[in-house]
């Protein structure tokens, strides 16, 4: 497979200099990874990477801090060591976005997604002001605003022009990133035997595989790739032996989804049924085989009894160890609505806490997080804030279906998948806290700010003075509004 042009760090026509400047990535990484663990190595490494080959490019800087990001451990009690980690790639970031805004090469895009996007600025700031003056411990309030602040780079993707290379190098970054996670999941399965939450068992794949599922069904090409569908089917099958009911439903939905996108949003619906049954077809073969060789290799019996089991199980309350983790969280739900029928306007801020009486343990203890987003951010920010995510789920599902009409198949396909993503995470939400993780919040505002971006929004330049004329010129020309 031939790699792209931009993919490659160096150019034909490296200079010494910007091969000292490699080596030096990749002391440097070497220092991170013995001082800090591999995975503070490795992003150290890709960000001297990406400084040497697209140096202040607010893109492909979003993209490495998404990328470095899906790797960061909730489960782990070091997860602050690792937000350090990508706090310091999001500040490249920042410092990107000011040289392009400086050289006008980036503008505040304005559409109603940015309305809805704001509103849940506004009620974050209000919670985190709450959160300060009620002295709410800020570690927690510092876990739970990182997240929601990985939205905002949504605005700092849709406010460019996107070029097909730009494109391009997400498709494989995120392929890689999703190769990679899955690889995790596999190796902890194979070693242990066992799944557990938190990084080896992420929903990041499943997001990138409906990324792929999108871009296969866009491709121009007529019939199906048998690399994407590899790839896919790769992504799907960790998702399924992390036996997690939420990721499955989240899939169960975003497939059908996806392929409703493609099927009834563009000219030819009649012509793309062929490729959608081909593509489908593909897949349902190449999964059948891949879990009929793990079912023998893990020794498994009765594989699809046993996933129909789980599935089953997701609403059963008896005291099995198939439903204990339904129990449980039943029991934090109750606490959680009980505290918010006492203010459920405001909340209680960012970084409240709450007591769950563990199930069969007598040990308790204050925690952040619910297993439910919805619940949580109304716990945190009061009914507006619940209002406010709601509203941002839905614009921002409604702007990637209407950016799948682009006549560009490669743009039409990353704003399926912004839609599709959309829908998996929330519908996983209702069984995590992922919009409070910046695993997936950095994916969703990458996939968010292409959509965006495709929509050819009104920019609006950011400056300190408004010029004279009341606008200024805009990277291809024309005139974009200052404020």
């Amino acid at each position: 497979m031939k790699v792209p042009a931009e993919l490659l760090p160096l150019s034909h026509g490296s200079t010494p200099g910007r091969l000292v400047a490699v080596a030096l990535a990749l002391l440097l990484g070497l220092v991170g990874a013995y001082a800090v663990n591999l995975w503070a190595g490795l992003a150290i490494l890709a960000l001297g990477l990406v400084v040497i080959a697209r140096p202040l490019d607010p893109f492909v800087a979003v993209l490495l801090v998404a990328g470095v990001a899906a790797f960061a451990e909730y489960g782990d009690p070091h997860i602050q060591r690792d937000l350090a980690i990508v706090l310091l790639l999001t500040f490249y970031a920042l410092a990107s976005l000011v040289v392009s805004s400086v050289s006008r090469r980036w503008a505040l895009p304005v559409s109603r997604f940015t309305v809805a996007l704001l509103a849940l600025a506004v009620t974050t700031g209000v919670a985190v002001l709450h959160g300060l003056a009620v002295r709410n411990p800020f570690r927690f309030l510092s876990l739970e605003l990182f997240p929601l602040f990985a939205l905002s780079f949504s605005f700092v993707v849709g406010g460019l022009r996107l070029r097909p290379g730009d494109l391009r190098i997400a498709e494989w970054t995120l392929g890689a990133v999703g190769v990679a996670a899955s690889s995790i999941g596999f190796y902890h399965l194979a070693t242990t035997g066992t799944r557990t939450q938190g990084l080896p068992f992420s929903p990041v794949p499943g997001f990138i595989a409906l990324v792929v599922l999108a871009l296969a069904l866009f491709d121009p090409e007529p019939r199906p790739r048998l690399a994407p569908a590899l790839l896919f089917c790769l992504l799907v099958f960790h998702q399924i032996v992390t036996f997690t009911r939420g990721f499955w439903l989240g899939l169960l939905v975003g497939v059908p989804f996806t392929c409703a996108i493609y099927l009834f949003h563009g000219p030819g619906a009649r012509r793309r049924w062929p490729k959608v049954l081909r593509t489908l077809g593909l897949v349902g073969l190449v999964l059948a085989l891949v879990v009929a060789l793990a079912s023998t290799w893990l020794g498994w019996s009765e594989t699809i009894g046993m996933l129909g089991a789980r599935f089953a199980s997701s609403f059963a309350t008896k005291n099995s160890a198939e439903t204990v983790s339904n129990v449980v969280r039943l029991i934090e739900f109750r606490t959680a609505l009980n505290l918010i029928l006492s203010s459920p306007i405001l909340g209680y801020g960012h970084g409240s806490t709450l007591v769950v009486k563990q199930f069969l343990s007598e040990q308790s203890g204050p925690q952040w997080w619910v297993h439910e987003s919805y619940v949580m951010i109304w716990l945190k920010q009061g009914i507006l804030g619940l209002a406010a995510l709601l509203w941002l789920l839905f614009s921002a599902a409604r702007l990637g279906v209407k950016g799948a009409s682009h006549p560009t198949p490669q743009i039409a396909g990353w704003c399926a998948a912004s839609a599709a993503c959309t829908v998996f995470a929330a519908i996983t939400g209702l069984t995590s806290y992922g919009f409070f993780a910046v695993n997936q919040s950095f994916l969703l505002a990458v996939l968010w700010g292409v959509a965006l971006a495709a929509g050819e929004p009104e920019r609006r330049r950011l400056v300190w003075r408004a010029s004279r004329a009341g606008a200024v010129a805009g990277p291809d020309g024309g005139e974009e509004a200052s404020t």
